[in-house]
């Protein structure tokens, strides 16, 4: 790993004034980052903590994805919080699921350790200090923060750029193409014939959802799946 003393171009960075120091960082405030801050206040109660989330709410990616009829592709029951029983419906709504949050961030009193629009830039160990250094952008500026344990909730989704494929004849295309991660909000499908491309949890959450409106919705799949 990189050495930080290098990395940062500083002797002694961990003498820095500035420096916000934490025993343990938790990256990101969705279902991953509340269950592990609640389970690091159940077994490591004396340890400090912070969590950084580069949005500007709790949530992950409840928060991100705004399509049609979004919610869990699981149930509830198995995909909740063991300390905190789901007792909703099997298959939560993106609202449903942002309360239950809302609830455990509260009944955990979790709102001072997270730190909202905190997006985490770089990361860099030191094998003399063991610790992590970490460059956070905040407010357009850069802070600094170290800590001994780095706790990697962020997901796996890119929620500023989502993947979507360079396909030939794209551009010639005269209806809009849309990505569920970016839905507009004033998107008018209405009457409107609708192909979505693929079959997974995200196709099976929309379709139903655009049914009742367009004239005509039409999945495409390269394997036949079932659910």
């Amino acid at each position: 790993m990189n050495d930080v003393t290098k990395a940062h171009g500083a002797p002694r960075p961990f003498a820095d004034p500035a420096l916000k120091d934490f025993d343990v960082i938790i990256i990101g405030a969705g279902m991953s980052g509340i269950g592990a801050a609640h389970n690091l206040l159940e077994r490591r109660p004396d340890s400090s903590f912070a969590i950084l989330e580069a949005k500007d709410g709790y949530g992950g990616t409840w928060r991100t994805h705004t399509y049609p009829g979004i919610r869990s592709d699981s149930d509830f029951y198995t995909f909740g919080f063991g300390f905190k029983p789901w007792i909703g419906d099997p298959i939560a709504k993106a609202d449903q699921i942002l309360t239950y949050l809302d609830e455990a961030i509260a009944e955990d009193d979790l709102g001072p350790h997270i730190r909202y629009g905190h997006k985490v830039t770089r990361a860099a160990w030191s094998s003399e200090e063991k610790r992590w250094l970490l460059d956070v952008e905040t407010g357009g500026k850069t802070e600094r923060y170290s800590a001994k344990f780095m706790w990697m909730c962020q997901g796996y989704y890119d929620h500023n750029n989502p993947y979507t494929p360079d396909w030939e004849g794209m551009d010639d295309f005269k209806g809009p193409i849309v990505h569920p991660q970016k839905w507009p909000e004033d998107l008018d499908y209405k009457g409107k014939k609708v192909v979505v491309i693929g079959s997974g949890a995200t196709a099976a959450t929309l379709i139903p959802s655009l049914a009742d409106d367009v004239e005509l919705v039409t999945m495409l799949q390269r394997s036949p799946t079932y659910f």
